[in-house]
């Protein structure tokens, strides 16, 4: 069961003449939008095991999703606000969607400090939704750790997409395959329109970006572990208080609707839904044993106006 509010927004800035006391004057005008969605669920969830590493799970559940707008807008002479106002905006109509899910898992990994070291984990899922919209989602994720001591290396393959009658519909969010823990470096608020490149016949268009959403996306990652810190036996620095793994990296992914169909080459600068790749390095740190923090660094290939970028996320290593 859960309430989670998400929001996000926009911000304009333009040069406007406005009326105070009757009389024209110029201002700094900015507006701000702000969109909301409350998201109400409740689950049943059921898990049938095969054996210690093996189990069926099933899911049965209902999502009630409510949509909200509003308009912040602020005039500014100099430094003072001389005009200050908010509104509601149109807002799309609220969704009941029911889900039912079923899913077989495997886990027989084992957990360093920061991220698994050792073995296996996998999940393949098929969760239907009908309601107010009606799709499939498929999750196909398998990962695999090889150990040679000190080191892991470790190989994620992940598919994610959904299908069926209404798997495009404009009122659910589109999936993005830039998220720091599926492509490290195309981070939707590090990616600026001065990156896009011009597309003849569309203006809107940014190909930079647009490659990056869709209903569907697949992701492969490697990564070649080493924990730095932490204590005798796994560690090449002895320092229980702050374990700490760095590891070197390589992630690509490409995300696609039923009506695009991505190519399949590396290419730095291209109009095309080719795949994203990046690489750099990573630094993961426990902090109060619970709280995975991990800083990087990293090239983003398909972003050919940026050379390396850092980042920031609190998750353990996939």
């Amino acid at each position: 069961m859960g309430h989670i509010p998400y929001v996000s927004g926009f911000t304009t800035a333009r040069d406007e003449v406005i009326e105070i006391d009757g009389q024209p004057v110029n201002a700094r005008v900015i507006e701000q939008v702000r969109e909301t969605i409350l998201e109400d669920h409740v689950a049943a969830i059921s898990r049938f095991p095969f054996s210690a590493t093996r189990r069926l799970e099933a899911s049965a559940g209902f999502t009630r999703l409510d949509f909200q707008a509003e308009l912040f807008r602020v005039a500014v002479i100099g430094n003072t606000v001389v005009q200050r106002s908010e509104r509601d905006l149109p807002a799309a109509e609220s969704l009941s969607l029911y889900q039912g899910s079923l899913a077989f898992v495997g886990d027989n990994s084992y957990f360093g400090f920061t991220s698994p070291v050792r073995g296996r984990r996998y999940r393949f899922e098929i969760e239907p939704t009908f309601g107010d919209l009606e799709y499939q989602s498929l999750l196909v994720d398998y990962r695999r750790y090889f150990f040679a001591r000190p080191v892991t290396f470790a190989v994620r393959g992940l598919h994610l997409g959904r299908y069926g009658t209404d798997a495009e519909s404009p009122r659910l969010s589109e999936l993005y395959v830039g998220r720091p823990t599926l492509v490290r470096g195309y981070d939707l608020d590090d990616i600026s329109l001065s990156e896009c490149t011009q597309v003849p016949g569309d203006p809107q268009a940014c190909p930079e970006f647009d490659r990056l959403v869709g209903s569907r996306l697949a992701v492969l990652n490697l990564e070649l572990r080493l924990p730095l810190l932490g204590v005798r036996g796994f560690g090449i620095f002895n320092a229980p208080f702050l374990p700490t793994e760095i590891s070197a990296f390589v992630d690509t992914g490409v995300a696609w609707t039923s009506d695009t169909t991505p190519e399949l080459r590396f290419e730095e600068r291209s109009l095309d839904r080719v795949p994203v790749v990046s690489a750099g390095i990573a630094a993961r740190i426990l902090i109060g044993g619970f709280a995975v923090l991990q800083f990087y660094y990293a090239k983003p290939f398909q972003r050919p106006e940026e050379d390396w970028v850092t980042g920031f996320v609190i998750a353990p290593g996939w």
